[in-house]
């Protein structure tokens, strides 16, 4: 049965009364929604990225690296009495556990001959840590088949059946020209380099 005429308008008071009453609470509990977000002007040095893409940052962190094992390999050969190139390459925990390794090895008196080697086995991060700073850390295969370590009478002091390709996770820090290693940790999960 149709409805009568008047019956439809109290309910059509009561809707738009309803309506009304919810309209109103919403705008008494400020849920009405935030007003549009405003950006804060930002200097364009700021935004810009320190390298145009990742693999930019990486070569970048790779030729840090290599100038660390550089200085890393001055250091060894003069039996740990020269350390003074580490610090132009090397920072926070990498260059403490570069001077600890010069000390040992001038304690038990030996030194190195030849070199380390190193392939970048992939990218982990860049990430930016200050306005002109970032970290770019990535996993390594260290070679050591160039590298010998000698006692003071000639003999080796490598253990022949000594791991050869070494995996370390490598963190250099700096701005675009000034990276240092400033970590080296040694991988301990399953070699990936073998």
């Amino acid at each position: 049965m149709p409805e009568s005429p008047a019956h439809f308008r109290v309910r059509l008071r009561v809707g738009a009364l309803a309506t009304i009453a919810a309209v109103t609470l919403l705008a008494a509990s400020g849920c009405t929604g935030a007003p549009a977000p405003t950006t804060a002007p930002t200097s364009s040095a700021a935004a810009d990225p320190i390298f145009a893409t990742d693999e930019e940052a990486l070569a970048a962190a790779e030729a840090a690296y290599e100038k660390f094992l550089l200085a890393s390999a001055v250091m060894t050969g003069s039996g740990g009495s020269d350390t003074s190139a580490l610090e132009a390459v090397a920072a926070g925990e990498a260059l403490a556990a570069q001077v600890e390794s010069a000390g040992a090895y001038a304690k038990e008196h030996i030194h190195s001959t030849g070199r380390r080697e190193f392939e970048t086995h992939k990218l982990q991060s860049v990430e930016r840590i200050g306005k002109n700073e970032i970290a770019v850390t990535f996993y390594v295969c260290d070679d050591l088949r160039g590298l010998t370590v000698l006692r003071e009478d000639g003999s080796s002091a490598v253990s022949p059946d000594r791991v050869v390709d070494v995996p370390y996770l490598v963190t250099v820090e700096g701005g675009e020209q000034a990276l240092k290693v400033s970590g080296k940790d040694l991988w301990e999960r399953e070699n990936y380099c073998l």
